[in-house]
């Protein structure tokens, strides 16, 4: 008896061993590809207080003249670092309001009205989802440019109000409200935008 409790506590003490080595390899492969992945954003911040002619003199070393020029710089092409921000994030919130409001108000279409050909609608919006969007840069281009919509935000902005991906999650959202909700509201006297 006391042979076989000796054999498995060295089993056990050699599992463990195994065990550590394993995982130290493991950190080892993990912490290795970690400091690879960081190394460029690194020599990115570092040579961003580096002047123009020490970049390209000493690209992997630390800065020689610590400088914060390059930051200047950024506000001063292109039209100002702060309008392009302004107008990145004017576009992102105006087409992402519009689509939540578009595929609310279709979502709730789908889910909570029966009307002829809604599920055919519905599945040919669907199919739409599997067109590549590169397919329809032609096409839009084209159309872009009879409208006169080239250097437009309309332009940026028209293409993304009309999301599939959240109409259809918003509609699978509005099955799962049950249609006893939308009865009694229709008994108190409510209209459609109120159901909505």
């Amino acid at each position: 008896m006391t042979h076989l409790s000796r054999s498995s506590s060295r089993s056990s003490r050699s599992y463990v061993a195994h065990r550590r080595t394993a995982q130290f390899l493991v950190y080892s492969v993990v912490i290795a590809a970690s400091l690879l992945a960081l190394y460029p954003m690194g020599l990115m911040a570092l040579n961003s207080f580096k002047s123009d002619n020490e970049m390209v003199i000493n690209p992997g070393g630390w800065p020689i003249n610590w400088t914060l020029k390059s930051y200047g710089n950024i506000f001063k092409y292109h039209g100002g670092m702060w309008v392009n921000f302004l107008v990145s994030v004017g576009v992102s919130l105006s087409s992402t309001l519009i689509a939540v409001l578009f595929c609310a108000m279709a979502g709730f279409a789908f889910s909570k009205y029966r009307f002829k050909g809604s599920g055919a609608i519905f599945a040919m919006l669907l199919a739409t989802m599997m067109v590549p969007r590169e397919i329809t840069i032609p096409g839009r281009y084209l159309l872009f440019a009879k409208l006169m919509w080239l250097d437009k935000l309309q332009a940026l902005i028209l293409p993304t109000i009309t999301p599939v991906i959240g109409l259809f999650l918003i509609r699978q959202y509005m099955d799962a409200i049950p249609d006893a909700l939308l009865e009694a509201a229709r008994i108190d006297g409510a209209g459609h935008l109120y159901f909505f």
